[in-house]
């Protein structure tokens, strides 16, 4: 009943801010769910509050989705949450969440929010120990909740410094 009352719920809000490109979600909602925003153009922004566990089975698909801020809370992201939404969708993310996982493994465009950086100087990516090296070292700053910066000093001792 709780999940159906949710539903109804979002559905209203969809229709109510039709007119609105921004939506801020309810701090209660959990779960964004399954086709929620799905082929709504006119939702260009979205802000989802912490406590938000899950986004669904396209969720987004086919939106006019432009920026979203997604909270480290967010854990569950299903595949094709994202599937068809603008090459220009950015999505807002604390640096080792699931959520900035996701963008990178699927491709999607986002930037890490609230982190310190940390940069990661490396030799060269020429050899593939360097760059296999590099990649680990920077998805374990990024797991530690740090935004890391990693560059190749092209075999240059001066440029790594």
């Amino acid at each position: 009943m709780k999940k159906m009352r949710w539903i109804f719920l979002l559905m209203m809000c969809l229709t109510l801010c039709a007119a609105q490109a921004d939506i801020v979600l309810p701090d209660d909602l959990t779960v964004i769910g399954e086709e929620a925003f799905a082929r709504d153009t006119s939702v260009t922004r979205i802000v989802v509050s912490d406590g938000a566990e899950e986004i669904a089975a396209r969720a987004f698909a086919g939106s006019g989705l432009q920026s979203i801020f997604v909270p480290a809370s967010v854990t569950r992201i299903d595949e094709d949450a994202f599937a068809g939404c603008p090459e220009t969708l950015t999505v807002y993310c604390p640096a080792g969440s699931a959520i900035a996982k996701y963008c990178k493994d699927h491709g999607v465009r986002y930037q890490v929010t609230g982190a310190r950086k940390v940069g990661i100087s490396m030799p060269s990516d020429r050899f593939q120990r360097w760059a296999n090296d590099g990649e680990v070292m920077q998805d374990a700053v990024e797991s530690a909740g740090f935004d890391a910066v990693l560059r190749y000093a092209d075999n240059d001792v001066d440029t790594q410094r």
